[in-house]
């Protein structure tokens, strides 16, 4: 059965692979050396890379991997992505509702999710996978559209895009593990305490992620489920998330789509 682990890069980056027998594919490697090094260590033949997007901290790796282990495995590696001119190295391009077969055995469903940029991927699976920390459970790759008690900046999108986007998530099962692309979730969880401040609830999860931290250990993944009652981008219609947003912004807010930019602006100047 396939397996997630990851390594990590930067200063707060996750890069995740999967692995299944010998093979692996490779999630948004915006450094290629330590991907490079966990392979060879392992011996392992890389198979694809899945991109999300085009930042570099998430692509910067890429061509130096294909590269690498194109001519040491002498074959080639898939790059799946999206549509982009920027992203020459992707060599099969996907879209919104597109499925995808990796490593012989699973099925990875593709959802456009622009936002935080236009060209925007999430990675969604319900195949049988491990993970270290949990049960047999479907899994998304969010890169950064959302993140353990957060969503990610709006930076070529608006609060529109962001808000359809996250809707996608409550078309998966609660019990999907959410894979994102950076170590936040401390610095979110500190704004969310104020968005939410008598949320007791919310306070025994963040004292399990500061514990998991204190001990080393990444936040990342977590369930859906958790997400759908503790993160404020994911509580749009909750009558104490729009009270509180509208204490921070001074004005009525009558769309999810308004709470949310008044929430992401809030969470800027956190």
């Amino acid at each position: 059965m396939p397996k997630i682990t990851f390594v990590r890069a930067f200063q707060d980056n996750y890069i995740w692979m999967i692995l299944h027998e010998g093979h692996i594919c490779v999630v948004d490697p915006g450094d290629s050396k330590p991907v490079i090094d966990y392979i060879e260590q392992n011996g392992l033949i890389l198979d694809a890379i899945l991109v999300t997007h085009h930042h570099n901290d998430h692509v910067g790796g890429i061509k130096e991997l294909v590269e690498h282990f194109s001519h040491t495995q002498n074959s080639s590696v898939k790059v799946f992505g999206p549509e982009n001119p920027k992203l020459d190295f992707v060599n099969i391009k996907v879209k919104n509702g597109d499925s995808i077969k990796l490593l012989d055995s699973l099925y990875i469903s593709v959802f456009e999710s622009p936002g935080h940029t236009l060209d925007h991927l999430l990675y969604y699976s319900e195949s049988k996978i491990l993970t270290d920390n949990f049960d047999i459970s479907p899994f998304v790759f969010t890169g950064d559209t959302l993140f353990l008690l957060g969503c990610g900046k709006i930076f070529e999108g608006d609060s529109k895009n962001m808000f359809q986007s996250l809707e996608i998530f409550k078309q998966m099962s609660k019990n999907t593990l959410v894979f994102c692309a950076h170590e936040y979730t401390l610095s979110n969880a500190a704004w969310a305490s104020e968005v939410d401040p008598k949320n007791s609830e919310l306070q025994n999860l963040i004292a399990k992620y500061e514990s998991m931290i204190s001990h080393g250990l990444p936040t990342v993944p977590d369930k859906l489920d958790s997400q759908f009652k503790y993160n404020p981008f994911l509580r749009l219609s909750d009558p104490v998330i729009i009270s509180s947003a509208q204490s921070y912004s001074g004005e009525v807010l009558d769309s999810p789509e308004k709470v949310l930019k008044v929430l992401r602006q809030w969470k800027n100047n956190f």
